[in-house]
């Protein structure tokens, strides 16, 4: 499944959660609809050469929490729009942005392998792969 889809079925987040590992920046966003269903948001690395690889978003809902995870929880809010963010170097995804009606959820790759920089209600954590002014964004798509 993918975002759109999910947010087809989920014109409500209910609750979007933060995990990181031991202090580390965010490996996981997880956003949970109605009923609980919930679609995890990670980075895997993706190479564009020999010396050269970019984070791509992947999102998937079969994922189970480590015992060691440290989880952030925040109240989401009704999903108006969500647009998909690429990188100045590639034709992939590695952002999304979802306007709620309550504020901005911005995530992209992370500046480490396979993390996360995620930005909502003036919380930051981690570092984007590149300045978010950097990225170009996707047509919108309205939910």
């Amino acid at each position: 499944m993918n975002l759109s889809e999910f947010l087809n079925n989920n014109d409500r987040i209910d609750r979007i959660e933060i995990i990181s590992f031991q202090n580390t920046p965010p490996h996981y966003v997880a956003l949970i609809g109605i009923c609980d269903r919930t679609i995890y948001v990670a980075s895997d690395m993706y190479s564009l050469s020999d010396r050269e690889e970019i984070g791509v978003l992947r999102f998937v809902t079969d994922y189970k929490k480590p015992k060691l995870a440290t989880v952030e929880s925040f109240e989401g809010g009704c999903v108006s729009s969500l647009d998909y963010m690429m990188p100045p170097v590639s034709k992939s995804i590695s952002g999304v942005r979802m306007k709620l009606d309550n504020g901005q959820l911005v995530i992209t790759s992370g500046d480490l392998p396979c993390s996360l920089f995620v930005q909502y209600n003036g919380v930051k954590r981690g570092r984007s792969e590149f300045p978010i002014n950097d990225y170009l964004h996707l047509a919108a798509v309205n939910v």
